[in-house]
């Protein structure tokens, strides 16, 4: 159903002036305090979201910072916390869970997020601030 909104959108937005955002929120974490939350001891678990989490107080600023925005057409932005919800050095993590990739973009040391989120700061200037 994301990817149908997605394809309904690209398709107004191809046929008119107007601006749309698809935000791709990952693992949105409602807990104020991270100190109460255990890292994922089963990073199997969350394989299929690579990792990755967003605190809502930074969703909402997501939210605001892209009805604010001026850009052309459809824009599909993830939006997501910069290190993962694992312990373990992501690029391990690759190794072990998903063996078939090869080339990784954005690479970084230790304990990085599965997704980038660099789009939401080069078209919104979003950065998220509440990390684990």
């Amino acid at each position: 159903s994301k990817v149908a909104g997605e394809q309904v959108a690209e398709g107004f937005a191809g046929h008119s002036k107007i601006s749309i955002a698809s935000l791709r929120l990952a693992g949105v974490s409602f807990e104020p305090s991270f100190d109460k939350i255990k890292r994922e001891e089963n990073p199997e678990a969350k394989l299929g979201g690579f990792w990755c989490y967003i605190d809502s107080r930074d969703a909402a600023v997501a939210c605001r910072l892209v009805l604010e925005a001026q850009f052309p057409g459809h824009k599909v932005i993830n939006i997501c916390a910069p290190t993962s919800t694992i312990r373990e050095p992501t690029d391990e993590l690759i190794r072990r869970y998903l063996p078939a990739v090869k080339d990784i973009r954005g690479k970084q040391e230790g304990n990085w997020s599965g997704v980038a989120s660099d789009k939401a700061e080069r078209l919104l200037g979003f950065t998220a601030a509440h990390l684990w």
